[in-house]
């Protein structure tokens, strides 16, 4: 396919504009190898290097190489209670994603991450955070939705959706990932927050026969 790639930059004015992109061309753009496959686009709108608005949009690709994702399986494989989250297209060789899209801007040396909506194979992420570029400091919050074969399954099934579920009808955790890109630290709050612990599911079949007649 043809890849696209348009820069204008000025005194006043800092533009992007790409579409096509391959994995070899971002993977070289970020300089290590992140992506495999899939089809990126890159769109950069601003007054200068130090402040612009931007979207970065992936299909059909496998993150692979990111420390951050490296960590959070290290961690994932240590804890019984998330080996759950452990799935095919989410586990050691990779996270496979069918899309993702990554909001962000840029204000002197801080990246500002308003949205990452990720909408994997297996596993589903979304979340915010930011990144200081002049430290290497990282600040996010994601909240990961697992096991979506078998949520799109129960969701169907009334009342069972409800106490197997919860009201969003998905399996979550929420993870905060803190410290430097080289030192990162990855907190879960998995015991308190899933859905599917057996507190939450006792709880919401006493509340089941309450919500049939509201």
């Amino acid at each position: 396919f043809n890849q696209t790639l348009h820069v204008e930059k000025n005194e006043n004015s800092f533009y992007v504009d790409s579409d096509n992109l391959s994995d070899l061309y971002v993977n070289s753009l970020l300089g290590k190898n992140i992506f495999e496959n899939g089809v990126f686009q890159l769109k950069i709108d601003g007054k200068s290097l130090d402040s612009f608005d931007g979207i970065f949009y992936a299909t059909n690709t496998t993150i692979k190489g990111m420390t951050f994702y490296n960590n959070l399986i290290a961690l994932i494989n240590t804890i019984p209670s998330l080996l759950t989250f452990k799935t095919p297209g989410f586990n050691e060789k990779g996270y496979s994603i069918n899309s993702m899209l990554l909001d962000f801007k840029r204000t002197n040396d801080i990246i500002h991450i308003d949205e990452i909506k990720i909408d994997g194979k297996s596993t589903d992420v979304i979340g915010h955070g930011t990144y200081n570029i002049a430290t290497n400091e990282v600040d996010l919050t994601l909240q990961l939705a697992i096991l979506k074969s078998l949520s799109s399954i129960v969701k169907n099934i009334p009342i069972v959706n409800y106490i197997v579920l919860g009201d969003n009808g998905k399996i979550y955790t929420q993870i905060n990932v803190t410290g430097t890109v080289e030192n990162l630290n990855i907190k879960t709050n998995i015991i308190s927050d899933t859905v599917s612990s057996p507190m939450n599911i006792i709880k919401r079949t006493i509340q089941t026969p309450f919500k049939i007649f509201k």
